[in-house]
């Protein structure tokens, strides 16, 4: 997804304003014939979000296109149109994303979906990339002084959302598990994020059905490869919120959080 990311915006695009960048994407109506089909287009095209410093921030620039040594942490979505009601009505949707918050090891966006046609607004997406050492790719390390001093002027200064709670008494298991297919890996050989969208959406189905959600927030914590064995259990909070820990040999891969 970096590459190919890379790749369009070398190929060049006519000026945008300042604090946001924008891109046109057709819609398969496929991609909205669920909910979690719309969660993972959704989450997929807000990797969208690293084209606004890559616009305009040469240091933050270098060192995606030299080291790529950003991950996301966390990924959300929420639904301001619901799925059936975009499924087969929506040919196309333009993406604006924009800086939302920066902090010396990293930095949140947020990413509005909306129908191209009409300009409403489908759903919003969020996330926060950290900066990580190119050793291990997992701990957190501080950007650059210069980095720093170029992304904070771009961002809006908008809160991160509160997640919801869940007492420790509230967990149980769910009855389901599975085995990492090849096709749920990415180019890095690791379930990909969006991905992780139709693994919890199976997990939470396996518990009960709920319906579709208004959100859903994914917390990255460890990765997982073709052929491990995934179980999960899962919480509800006092609100009618859920939240599926899906585990990868006793160890939470992802938290999944679930509002209705």
């Amino acid at each position: 997804m970096a590459r190919a990311l890379r790749a369009l915006l070398r190929r060049g695009a006519p000026p945008r304003r300042r604090h946001q960048s924008s891109i046109t994407s057709c819609v398969a109506w496929g991609d909205t014939s669920t909910w979690w089909d719309w969660s993972a287009r959704c989450l997929t095209l807000s990797a969208e979000a690293a084209g606004l410093p890559m616009e305009h921030c040469p240091n933050f620039r270098e060192v995606w296109d030299r080291e790529n040594s950003f991950v996301t942490r966390v990924h959300g979505v929420a639904f301001a149109t619901p799925h059936d009601a975009v499924h087969m009505r929506v040919p196309a949707v333009s993406v604006a994303p924009r800086l939302a918050h920066v902090s010396r090891r990293s930095f949140g966006w947020r990413c509005d979906v909306r129908d191209a046609a009409t300009d409403e607004l489908l759903a919003t997406t969020h996330g926060t990339f950290v900066h990580v050492d190119t050793e291990t790719y997992a701990r957190a390390v501080e950007m650059s002084d210069a980095m720093l001093a170029e992304l904070r002027p771009l961002a809006t200064g908008e809160d991160r959302a509160d997640a919801p709670e869940f007492p420790d008494d509230a967990w149980a298991p769910v009855d389901w598990t599975t085995v990492v297919r090849g096709s749920d890996a990415d180019d890095f050989g690791h379930v990909n994020n969006a991905k992780w969208a139709y693994l919890a959406a199976d997990a939470l189905r396996a518990a009960g059905d709920r319906g579709p959600p208004t959100s859903v927030d994914v917390a990255y914590l460890r990765p997982a490869v073709p052929g491990d064995a995934l179980a999960a259990t899962m919480a509800e909070s006092a609100c009618g919120a859920a939240r599926v820990a899906i585990e990868v040999g006793g160890a939470t891969a992802v938290a999944v959080d679930f509002t209705f």
